[in-house]
Protein backbone atom coordinates (compact mmCIF):
# COMPACT_ATOMS: atom_id res chain seq x y z
CA UNK A 1 0.00 0.00 0.00
CA UNK A 2 1.14 3.32 -1.15
CA UNK A 3 0.26 6.36 0.66
CA UNK A 4 0.65 10.09 -0.81
CA UNK A 5 0.74 12.87 0.81
CA UNK A 6 1.10 16.30 -0.77
CA UNK A 7 1.83 19.18 1.30
CA UNK A 8 1.00 22.89 -0.23
CA UNK A 9 3.92 24.59 1.18
CA UNK A 10 4.22 28.48 0.56
CA UNK A 11 7.23 30.92 1.02
CA UNK A 12 6.44 31.89 4.76
CA UNK A 13 5.84 28.08 5.63
CA UNK A 14 9.16 26.30 4.22
CA UNK A 15 11.58 27.81 6.95
CA UNK A 16 9.53 26.66 9.31
CA UNK A 17 9.11 23.02 8.36
CA UNK A 18 13.20 22.19 8.87
CA UNK A 19 13.13 23.06 12.75
CA UNK A 20 10.25 21.22 13.17
CA UNK A 21 11.50 18.44 11.38
CA UNK A 22 14.35 18.54 13.12
CA UNK A 23 12.57 18.15 16.59
CA UNK A 24 10.46 15.65 15.61
CA UNK A 25 13.09 13.41 15.07
CA UNK A 26 15.18 14.07 17.77
CA UNK A 27 12.27 13.58 20.13
CA UNK A 28 11.56 10.37 18.70
CA UNK A 29 14.79 9.02 18.85
CA UNK A 30 14.85 9.66 22.77
CA UNK A 31 17.33 12.50 22.60
CA UNK A 32 17.15 15.19 25.26
CA UNK A 33 19.02 18.28 26.04
CA UNK A 34 21.22 17.69 29.56
CA UNK A 35 20.00 20.01 32.36
CA UNK A 36 22.58 21.86 34.08
CA UNK A 37 22.13 21.57 37.65
CA UNK A 38 23.73 22.66 41.09
CA UNK A 39 25.62 20.66 43.78
CA UNK A 40 23.37 20.21 46.90
CA UNK A 41 25.20 22.29 48.62
CA UNK A 42 23.37 25.10 46.73
CA UNK A 43 20.28 24.30 47.49
CA UNK A 44 19.56 27.77 49.45
CA UNK A 45 22.22 30.50 47.85
CA UNK A 46 22.40 34.42 49.13
CA UNK A 47 23.63 36.58 46.60
CA UNK A 48 25.49 39.66 47.63
CA UNK A 49 27.27 42.62 46.52
CA UNK A 50 26.94 46.07 45.48
CA UNK A 51 26.75 45.72 41.23
CA UNK A 52 22.71 45.49 41.80
CA UNK A 53 22.34 44.53 38.33
CA UNK A 54 24.79 41.42 38.43
CA UNK A 55 23.29 40.63 41.85
CA UNK A 56 19.69 40.22 40.18
CA UNK A 57 21.35 38.75 37.39
CA UNK A 58 22.65 36.14 39.21
CA UNK A 59 19.68 35.20 41.22
CA UNK A 60 17.19 35.07 38.13
CA UNK A 61 19.79 32.53 36.90
CA UNK A 62 19.88 30.78 40.28
CA UNK A 63 15.95 30.78 41.08
CA UNK A 64 15.82 27.76 37.90
CA UNK A 65 18.29 26.15 40.04
CA UNK A 66 18.03 26.78 43.53
CA UNK A 67 15.76 28.44 45.89
CA UNK A 68 17.24 32.34 46.18
CA UNK A 69 17.45 33.55 49.67
CA UNK A 70 18.01 37.19 50.78
CA UNK A 71 21.58 37.78 52.49
CA UNK A 72 20.17 37.69 55.82
CA UNK A 73 18.54 34.68 55.63
CA UNK A 74 18.79 31.09 56.28
CA UNK A 75 20.89 30.09 53.63
CA UNK A 76 23.88 26.77 52.22
CA UNK A 77 25.90 29.24 50.32
CA UNK A 78 26.88 32.69 49.82
CA UNK A 79 28.04 34.63 46.71
CA UNK A 80 29.60 37.54 47.31
CA UNK A 81 30.93 40.02 44.22
CA UNK A 82 33.50 41.97 45.85
CA UNK A 83 34.64 43.68 42.60
CA UNK A 84 32.35 44.26 39.53
CA UNK A 85 33.91 47.26 37.77
CA UNK A 86 33.57 48.32 34.11
CA UNK A 87 36.39 50.51 32.47
CA UNK A 88 36.89 52.16 29.22
CA UNK A 89 39.92 51.93 27.45
CA UNK A 90 41.25 53.67 24.08
CA UNK A 91 42.10 51.78 21.29
CA UNK A 92 42.37 53.23 18.37
CA UNK A 93 42.81 57.02 17.02
CA UNK A 94 42.15 59.32 13.85
CA UNK A 95 44.74 61.78 11.85
CA UNK A 96 43.73 64.41 14.41
CA UNK A 97 43.81 62.30 17.71
CA UNK A 98 40.38 61.91 18.58
CA UNK A 99 39.48 58.24 19.50
CA UNK A 100 37.11 56.14 17.30
CA UNK A 101 37.40 52.98 19.01
CA UNK A 102 37.13 51.67 22.51
CA UNK A 103 37.52 48.72 24.96
CA UNK A 104 35.18 48.07 27.38
CA UNK A 105 36.24 46.03 30.40
CA UNK A 106 34.35 44.61 32.89
CA UNK A 107 36.31 43.27 36.06
CA UNK A 108 34.60 40.84 38.27
CA UNK A 109 35.96 39.10 41.58
CA UNK A 110 33.65 36.97 43.55
CA UNK A 111 33.61 34.34 46.14
CA UNK A 112 31.48 31.20 46.99
CA UNK A 113 31.25 30.03 51.02
CA UNK A 114 29.46 27.04 51.80
CA UNK A 115 28.78 26.01 54.82
CA UNK A 116 30.41 29.04 56.32
CA UNK A 117 33.81 27.91 54.46
CA UNK A 118 35.12 29.24 51.80
CA UNK A 119 34.87 27.55 48.63
CA UNK A 120 35.63 29.50 45.68
CA UNK A 121 37.62 32.71 45.32
CA UNK A 122 38.14 33.90 42.08
CA UNK A 123 37.92 36.56 39.41
CA UNK A 124 38.03 37.03 35.60
CA UNK A 125 37.54 39.80 32.83
CA UNK A 126 35.86 39.97 30.30
CA UNK A 127 36.28 42.65 27.19
CA UNK A 128 34.23 43.90 24.07
CA UNK A 129 35.50 46.34 21.54
CA UNK A 130 33.29 49.00 19.76
CA UNK A 131 33.81 51.93 17.48
CA UNK A 132 32.97 55.69 18.68
CA UNK A 133 31.65 58.07 16.18
CA UNK A 134 30.84 61.52 17.71
CA UNK A 135 28.10 62.22 15.78
CA UNK A 136 26.41 59.50 16.96
CA UNK A 137 26.36 59.80 20.63
CA UNK A 138 23.27 58.59 21.31
CA UNK A 139 23.38 55.73 19.66
CA UNK A 140 27.44 54.97 21.32
CA UNK A 141 25.49 55.12 24.75
CA UNK A 142 22.66 52.22 23.59
CA UNK A 143 26.16 50.15 22.32
CA UNK A 144 27.65 51.10 25.81
CA UNK A 145 24.57 49.77 27.40
CA UNK A 146 23.86 47.38 25.75
CA UNK A 147 27.60 45.75 25.84
CA UNK A 148 27.68 46.07 29.79
CA UNK A 149 24.35 44.14 29.87
CA UNK A 150 25.31 41.31 27.58
CA UNK A 151 28.77 41.50 29.83
CA UNK A 152 26.95 40.97 32.97
CA UNK A 153 24.88 38.11 31.65
CA UNK A 154 28.31 36.38 30.89
CA UNK A 155 29.45 36.97 33.93
CA UNK A 156 26.39 35.19 35.28
CA UNK A 157 27.33 32.59 33.33
CA UNK A 158 30.50 31.68 34.63
CA UNK A 159 29.70 31.87 37.79
CA UNK A 160 27.19 29.63 37.33
CA UNK A 161 29.54 27.33 35.45
CA UNK A 162 31.99 27.60 38.48
CA UNK A 163 29.24 26.64 40.66
CA UNK A 164 28.16 23.75 38.73
CA UNK A 165 32.17 22.07 38.66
Amino acid sequence: MVINIHINMDIRTAPLLLPVLSMLLLAGCGFQLRGAQLPPEFSRVAVVGDDRDLVVGLEKALARYALVEAAHGQHDAQIDISQSEFSRKVLTTDANGRANSYALHYQIAFSITVGGELGINDSFALQRVYRYEPLRQLQAEREIAFLQTDMRDDAVARILNRLQH
